[in-house]
């Protein structure tokens, strides 16, 4: 029983550190754009050649959009604080 749980959660490790890097990103949006556009790259590279192009498409393109969403907000995080602090003042 413990080997079969100890077997579970080895397969569990990199999901735990997808959602580390999450929490992290929520506030640190650099660390997402990085951390995630990495996983694609790495998933890519070390699994090249076992699978059919769609399965990179679809494991590697959501990280990559992922990466390119929490992109777009740290490059949009100044417009967006602005924004939100008048909206905020003029009492909407």
């Amino acid at each position: 029983m413990i080997k079969k749980l100890g077997g579970f959660f080895i397969h569990l490790i990199p999901n735990f550190v997808l959602i580390l890097t999450l929490v992290v990103a929520w506030k640190h949006e650099w660390v997402g754009t990085l951390a995630f556009a990495l996983v694609g790259i790495a998933y890519i590279i070390m699994f090249w050649g076992r699978f059919p192009v769609a399965t990179y498409l679809i494991i590697s393109g959501s990280l990559f959009m992922i990466a390119i969403l929490f992109w777009l907000n740290w490059m949009n995080r100044k417009k967006l604080s602005n924004e939100n602090k008048m909206n905020v003042t003029a009492g909407e």
